[in-house]
């Protein structure tokens, strides 16, 4: 079987191994989740190295596209924040703020009838009842434009939304291409998110708002390194009320001198959606940084270090010390980030630093209570840019954290969760000794 026949091979099992997981993985059956996760990562590594001309590449995205609008008539199995993203919009659509009521609160009152009806039918599907909403402006107008369109049909609702992403999917190539189109980097490189098996699970099937933060965030970076600093102020400011991790960035778009004229444009262009959204949520401000409080204080999953604190804590009867960690942890971080940002500072040049970016998600994720699959799609963006290896590791390895929903495979889960960190930082610290080998050869010649 010649070379060709091979790569035809190999993307077909990428692709039906894709859309088995998007129409039949089931959240509380890991088999169905890792075994073909495996199958479409194993085919998208080979892919990836046949790489080796522009008609490969463009087959290779033609093909991932085509997965991706296929998973338009899926409907997301693996998470259920679909039915909470439909509730947002329709309480917008009729008046209300999302920011303002708990589903709990909001349901127990009387409204017009044709909203209580409408309310009741996904109510029971909602997850955090209790609890109010998190998702900022941007993503809020999304969910009333689409709950506008499909009224209350959550089939519909969802194809709509998928279309949205698609069109997101497709400006996002548009600028990562233009991105890695640099003397320092391959253009097939862009297959390492386009293409990668977790984003379009995560964020085509599954609908995570992690796209639309990257969409903006691309634009911005691609805007900035054209010293356009209005445009990348303003798309920056949009990315960071799609998903609020966006602000960690913001330093390193700031460029010495500090007070220069530009550098106060993008400080202009970053504010005014900020503004926005804060005049929105300001009425629900307490209610809102209570929900935020509970990803870092309440909530865990797939932590690398709070939950082996949190136990050893707990067999030590500190119980005290325990409400601590968090703090502890996001002080940690605070250092990391302000070393960074200040390195960053003192060797500023006219492009955007991937690497800082990436170094400070990295260093977030590893000290967070709560690191979802989908949390780690920003970090494959970066990751075509540096630490690939680690990056794409990771983006299979995080899939070990699905083993929580299922009865049959939870008492692995501290197993999977160690496995899935030490391979982690096994590559990150292969990558850097590898870097660092680079940088002595180079400097000797």
């Amino acid at each position: 079987m010649n070379l060709n026949r091979w790569f035809l091979l190999a993307l077909s099992v990428y692709f039906s191994s894709l859309i088995f997981i998007a129409c039949y993985s089931a959240q509380k059956h890991f088999p169905t989740i890792i075994i073909p996760s495996g199958i479409a990562f194993s085919a998208f590594i080979f892919l990836y190295k046949l790489l080796n001309s522009e008609e490969r590449l463009n087959q290779f995205l033609l093909i991932a596209f085509l997965a991706k609008v296929a998973l338009l008539f899926s409907f997301p199995h693996l998470s259920d924040d679909i039915y909470r993203f439909w509730w947002d919009g329709t309480l917008g659509n009729h008046g209300y703020s999302p920011y303002e009521f708990s589903p709990a609160e909001f349901i127990q009152k009387s409204h017009e009838p044709a909203l209580d009806q409408s309310l009741h039918l996904y109510y029971d599907k909602l997850n955090s009842t209790p609890y109010h909403t998190v998702y900022p402006l941007i993503c809020q107008w999304i969910f009333r434009i689409c709950a506008y369109l499909a009224k209350n049909d959550i089939f519909i609702f969802n194809l709509i939304l998928k279309f949205v992403f698609i069109i997101a999917d497709l400006f996002l190539l548009r600028f990562l291409l233009k991105l890695v189109n640099k003397p320092n980097h391959s253009v097939k490189s862009a297959a390492l998110f386009f293409g990668n098996p977790l984003c379009i699970i995560e964020l085509n099937a599954n609908l995570h708002f992690e796209l639309v933060l990257l969409v903006f965030l691309a634009a911005s970076i691609y805007y900035i390194n054209k010293e356009k600093s209005i445009q990348s102020g303003i798309l920056l400011g949009c990315s960071i009320v799609s998903k609020l991790i966006s602000l960690l960035w913001f330093p390193l778009f700031i460029k010495k001198p500090f007070l220069h004229f530009k550098q106060i444009l993008l400080f202009i262009g970053t504010v005014i959606p900020i503004g926005l959204f804060v005049i929105t949520v300001l009425p629900a401000i307490k209610s809102y940084q209570s929900s935020l409080g509970l990803y870092f204080q309440k909530f865990e999953f797939n932590s690398f270090v709070f939950k082996p604190l949190l136990t050893l804590f707990d067999s030590l009867h500190w119980y005290s010390a325990e409400s601590k960690i968090s703090l502890i942890l996001m002080l940690i971080f605070g250092i990391i980030y302000l070393v960074v940002i200040f390195n960053y500072w003192i060797h500023s040049n006219n492009l955007f630093p991937f690497g800082s970016a990436w170094c400070i998600l990295f260093a977030y994720l590893l000290l967070n209570t709560t690191v979802h699959p989908w949390y780690l799609t920003p970090l494959i963006f970066l990751s075509v840019f540096y630490n690939q290896s680690t990056g794409i590791a990771w983006s299979f390895l995080i899939l070990f954290s699905y083993a929580r929903y299922d009865p049959d495979y939870i008492r692995f889960e501290p197993t999977l969760v160690l496995t899935e960190y030490v391979i982690v930082l096994g590559f990150y610290i292969y990558e850097r000794r590898k870097l660092k080998t680079i940088i002595r050869t180079s400097e000797s010649h």
